[in-house]
């Protein structure tokens, strides 16, 4: 996942994101958050706290997407 720092000009996508991607962020996001407590049981520190970094920017990613997309429900 692109880190926002890298891009000045705001976010990484343009075009509201699908339930599916942003559900596939979320899970990114869970994966990334076990594989930092892994590095912390292995004395990995570094890695975990950078391991943690990506899933908290996965996270707020989906909160960003789910916030700013309409459904069809909302819609009307």
């Amino acid at each position: 996942m692109k880190d926002r720092r890298d891009s000045p000009s705001g976010p990484t996508t343009t075009t509201p994101l699908t339930a599916a991607a942003i559900a596939h962020l979320e899970a990114c996001a869970t994966g990334l958050w076990e594989h930092a407590r892994d590095f912390d049981r292995w004395g990995l520190a570094l890695d975990a706290e950078e391991t943690r970094n990506q899933a908290i920017a996965c996270r707020v990613e989906a909160i960003i997407a789910r916030a700013t997309t309409v459904s069809p429900l909302q819609s009307f």
